[in-house]
């Protein structure tokens, strides 16, 4: 787990993603408690996807990149098992003015 902090109030943060694949890749979203904030598309498919973004953070809140078919969709990779071509990474938690807690029934 990686926790960044801002102070009371909150502010933006700079934020770069990447995406290297051997099979393309359409779209890199860059995600905040579960919501697309920024996003590049290629309809096409590309072999490298890059995004940088400055995002607005105003209470504890979790960022996470990830990429897939257009969309978001999961394209079908052509092996004999059809897996979808996607990766998520994993969270970097922003403590906004203390301690970082979250809840969501």
């Amino acid at each position: 787990m990686r926790l960044s902090q801002l102070p009371e109030g909150g502010g933006a943060v700079e934020v770069e993603v990447a995406a290297k694949s051997v099979l393309p890749v359409h779209s890199l979203e860059i995600v905040m408690n579960g919501k697309v904030v920024d996003r590049v598309e290629m309809s096409q498919g590309a072999y490298t996807l890059s995004l940088k973004s400055k995002i607005k953070v105003e209470s504890h809140s979790w960022l996470a990149a990830r990429c897939a078919g257009p969309g978001y969709s999961v394209v079908p990779h052509h092996d004999a098992w059809r897996r979808g071509i996607m990766a998520h990474t994993s969270p970097v938690y922003l403590a906004v003015g203390g301690e970082w807690s979250m809840f969501d029934a």
